[in-house]
Parts: structure tokens; sequence; C-alpha cells
């Protein structure tokens, strides 16, 4: 059932994003798959690659939707389910910017099921991320992590190299305003395409009311967890739980007041080795 939730909250997901939530191998889920979509629950379609094969897309298909609808005490005209939802999002200029921003999501939570400690307790998908505020952002995700007492809330914003200097300032206004609100998330993520692309876009990415952290997307991807996020005034990447930390630090300024675990985590420096057992991959 879980598996029909979360392509009804995202929309779409590859067969890798599938495994990495849920199973220990590619295989594994793509057997489980396999027997949704024969079942009529799910069903898959593989956007054209100029190099080699893409990967199964997943959607839901009727009898998964109304699975769902029946869990949400509803029915498919209120779900938003149609028909054509796997040939609308199959043709979708959007797609490939949704299926990578979800990869990001799907990451970090097999890097938290490898972890030993961490949690994803909430991910939000593009849709339900920017409601509610009463400001029109729009993230690509929101979440909420966990680990031994440290948690950090989250917008989590895909940048594919698109955006003017300007553009990256309303957007941050915009988030300056949700700032103001109780019980937000407190810290905005970005993700770019390269370090030159996150270097000029850094002199723009300023929030009054919310940390900022960036990383380059090809980093993150390879451990969500590890010191890949640099945040808006500080001099080194910190692994992403520590970003909660380092708020605290802010609001206390003295370091002899300072918790002496974390003052000793915000020490890490970029050297620290990490190392995670590597996310369920198709086999070549």
């Amino acid at each position: 059932m879980q598996i029909l939730l979360d392509l009804h909250e995202h929309r779409v997901l590859t067969t890798e994003q599938i495994a990495e939530l849920h199973f220990p191998s590619y295989h594994v889920g793509w057997k489980r798959l396999h027997v949704l979509e024969q079942l009529g629950f799910v069903r898959h379609f593989q956007p054209a690659h100029w190099h080699g094969s893409a990967p199964y897309h997943f959607v839901l298909d009727e009898a998964g939707a109304l699975l769902v609808a029946v869990r949400f005490d509803t029915d498919l005209k209120s779900l938003g389910w149609k028909p054509e939802d796997a040939i609308r999002i199959a043709r979708s200029q959007a797609r490939d910017h949704l299926v990578q921003a979800n990869g990001f999501f799907t990451r970090l939570a097999w890097a938290c099921r490898t972890s030993g400690g961490a949690t994803l307790t909430e991910w939000l998908g593009e849709r339900r991320a920017g409601r509610g505020w009463g400001v029109a952002i729009q993230p690509d995700g929101a979440g909420r992590l966990r680990c031994e007492g440290s948690e950090i809330g989250f917008f989590f914003e895909l940048d594919r190299g698109t955006e003017t200097h300007g553009q990256l300032l309303a957007k941050l206004r915009r988030y300056s305003e949700v700032a103001l609100l109780p019980d937000v998330p407190r810290t905005v993520l970005f993700a770019f395409p390269s370090e030159r692309r996150e270097t000029e876009a850094r002199k723009a990415l300023h929030v009054a009311g919310m940390s900022v952290a960036t990383t380059v997307l090809e980093l993150t991807m390879a451990d969500p967890l590890a010191p890949v996020w640099l945040p808006i005034g500080h001099p080194i990447r910190l692994p992403l739980l520590d970003l909660a930390l380092l708020d605290l630090a802010r609001s206390r300024p003295h370091t002899d007041q300072m918790d002496p675990g974390v003052r000793d985590r915000l020490a890490v420096n970029e050297g620290h080795s990490w190392s995670r057992p590597q996310p369920p991959r198709a086999p070549p």
C-alpha cells in the first residue's frame, strides 16, 4: 500500500527510486512492481533517451488509485486521478525535473535506512510542499529529518541553471515572508548542477529568518547525509543534520556556552571519511 501512496503523493517514481524507499535491492523492488502492474495497481512508461535506455517510470493505474481513494475515504475525482495521467506525465516538459527532485528524497531515504540512526520522518511532494503558507512559494519538496535528538525541517529547491539572479532574489523574498509564520521549515536547501553555478547563485541566497545551504547535485546524490552542504556564511561543508546544530550555534554565539558535542560536530572538516552501502541500481 505504501508504494501506491508514494505514487499518489509524488506522481512518478522510477524503479530505482522505489527500491531506495522500500526494498533491499533493485531486483526485489522490480519483482514487486511487476506483480503490482499485472494486478492493475501501477503502470510504467519508459522515456526516450539519446544514449542508452531510460529507467522505467511508474505511476498509479486505476486499481491503485481506487485503493488510495478508499484509504482517504474519497473518490477518484476528489483524489485528482485521471486515466490520462500517465500520458500527461510522460509528455510533460517538467517530467525530468520532477523525477530528479524525487530522486534526491529517495536517495536521502536510502541513506537514512543504511545510516543506523537517521530517519526521514516526512516528505511532502512538490504539489503539497508549496501549499498552505499564504505565500506563493514553489519548492520541489519539503522534508523533516531526525537523528538522536537532532531534527531539521527543510524546503528543497532543485536548480537547473535557468533562473536569473533576479528570479532567485524574488524567490527568496517569498521564503522570507514564509519565515514569519509559525511551525514552518527553517532551512532551504539548494542543489545546483555545477560548482560554478553554485558559486554564482550563492551571491543571491540570503533569506531573513531562514537558513540556506547549498550543494552540487552530484555530491548530494552520492550521499545526502555526508558533509556536502555549504551554509551561507559558513566556511566549510557540513552534514545535513549538522545544519540544525549550526542554527543552535548561531543562537549561542559564544562557544563556551555551547554543548561540547555540538561544538565538536561543527568542527568536522571536509576531510572526514564517509562510507555507506551503495543504493539499489539496475544491472548494466
